[in-house]
């Protein structure tokens, strides 16, 4: 059994798994990245005040 090379994936933006890679390469083709975000139900967003 031969292992993949772990530095050639990463560089690909692979993870090694397969079912993970082709979960990622399915909802994300264009491999496009942007920093993460979490979504809080519980997180409430500061009040804006508008001054007349």
């Amino acid at each position: 059994m031969e292992m993949p090379d772990p530095t050639l994936l990463y560089s690909s933006g692979l993870t090694g798994l397969p079912l993970a890679d082709l979960f990622l390469t399915t909802v994300n083709p264009g491999r496009l990245s942007r920093p993460s975000r979490v979504y809080s139900v519980d997180y409430q967003r500061p009040r804006k005040t508008t001054w007349p």
